[in-house]
């Protein structure tokens, strides 16, 4: 068995998860959404809607890949869903680019 080729699959795996989250975060739809949720906590996709003013195709495109990368978390219960934002996972990402820009300063 070749444990090379797993560890190498593992570490472009990881990298490439991380280049996915840090490209899902920088589009302008992921902005609005985590402002609105930052300034009103608990909220449905047609609140989020009516706020941001995308359709609603694009903002449950947009949610899925948001709770994929853990910055929002998904809530289902009897009534439909709601949506939250991460502010732990996101204030760790945040430290995490912070300390990789450090690293490239001009």
């Amino acid at each position: 068995m070749h444990t090379w080729n797993t560890i190498k699959t593992v570490s472009t795996n990881k990298l490439d998860r991380a280049i996915e989250v840090l490209e899902t975060l920088e589009r302008p739809v992921s902005s609005r959404i985590l402002e609105y949720l930052r300034k009103n906590g608990k909220s449905k996709l047609m609140d989020i809607a009516l706020h941001t003013q995308y359709n609603t195709e694009i903002l449950e495109t947009q949610l899925e890949k948001l709770c994929l990368s853990k910055a929002v978390h998904r809530h289902d219960d009897i009534l439909g869903c709601h949506y939250t934002i991460n502010a732990r996972q996101l204030f760790q990402t945040r430290k995490s680019v912070q300390a990789l820009a450090a690293l490239y300063k001009e």
